[in-house]
């Protein structure tokens, strides 16, 4: 799935990385000068989307009004730029939905929290790996979400590569969420770095729109990706190059 050429010395020399649909990506080209990467974290660090729609599926169900979305379906909707697509989905299928939006986001974020508490979440493909790979290259990183810090602290518990990463800017930090550029721009004040000196990784829209509000370079990191391009990746696994000779023709 992943064909990765790499030298011994990943910034002194091209890295090329095969991806599928046979697009060749250029390590160097987007990370080699920077002095910062910036994460988004639920989906693009750990894979806390799928227990995201279990505790909103469970929720509803409880409430006495399933809603029959799969994840697919649950993401496009979560991932839009209408914050209220989710609450409209629900009041289009349900009429007569009784429930404050409010109630059932309470009810959502403790049943979430549950499942968080039970170690359910894992970290994304390549997640470690590419964070590790940062850390030995010496350059910096830091964590830009909409989720809240407790949140973020207890997953840190069951996946502790996370804390390797600083700052956490996280909801309780910012005014505006994504994709207002709030949480990235306190990040590049944290860090003193210039936002032509940072790049910054998104498993959404809104959040790259968060980071072009910000101007600061991006690269687009789905699993759903129909098909990657240069600006999208599937995984970030795709960013890991192995460690190894140099590929015969690097120009390929």
């Amino acid at each position: 799935m992943v064909d990765a050429a790499d030298s011994k010395s990943a910034l002194g020399n091209k890295v090329l990385v095969r991806v599928r649909s046979s697009v060749m990506f250029e390590f160097e080209k987007y990370f080699a000068e920077k002095k910062l990467v910036c994460f988004d974290f639920d989906g693009l660090l750990v894979d806390t989307e799928r227990l995201h729609h279990e505790a909103y599926m469970v929720t509803l169900k409880n409430m006495g009004f399933p809603l029959p979305l799969d994840f697919s379906i649950y993401c496009m909707i979560a991932h839009s730029d209408n914050r209220d697509l989710f609450e409209q989905t629900v009041r289009a299928k349900y009429r007569d939905f009784p429930h404050t939006w409010q109630e059932v986001r309470k009810q959502k974020t403790e049943k979430y929290r549950e499942l968080l508490k039970q170690g359910k979440v894992k970290a994304m493909e390549g997640a470690k790996e590419f964070v590790a790979f940062l850390h030995n290259q010496k350059i910096d990183t830091a964590i830009v979400t909409n989720s809240d810090r407790c949140d973020v602290e207890e997953i840190a518990k069951h996946l502790p590569f996370l804390n390797s990463i600083s700052p956490w800017i996280t909801r309780d930090d910012y005014q505006n969420p994504k994709p207002a550029p709030d949480g990235y721009l306190l990040a590049l004040q944290k860090k003193n770095v210039a936002a032509k000196d940072a790049i910054g990784l998104e498993d959404t829209k809104k959040g790259i729109k968060a980071l072009q509000n910000a101007h600061i370079d991006h690269l687009l990191i789905n699993p759903l990706l129909p098909e990657p391009s240069h600006r999208a990746l599937p995984s970030l696994l795709g960013l890991c190059p192995s460690i190894g000779d140099p590929a015969p023709n690097s120009n390929v």
